[in-house]
């Protein structure tokens, strides 16, 4: 997918291939389905995802010497 172009920074991509989730090395979010999903994706040229709420995370104060952010 990458290699033909069809996987990019900040394009969403969704693949029948468990290598997928690599794609985020380049910048894109890859996300893997099942190839019954795939099938029902080309004929209805429609997907969804369930989305989790957002949990943010905020650290205070500072970080031991080595550790980064």
């Amino acid at each position: 997918m990458i290699e033909e172009g069809y996987a990019f920074p900040g394009n969403l991509t969704v693949a029948s291939d468990s290598h997928s989730n690599t794609y985020g090395g380049i910048g894109a979010l890859g996300t893997p389905i099942v190839r019954t999903d795939a099938a029902a994706i080309w004929a209805t040229g429609q997907t969804w995802w369930q989305i989790p709420p957002v949990a943010k995370v905020e650290l205070k104060g500072s970080l031991p010497k080595g550790v980064t952010d």
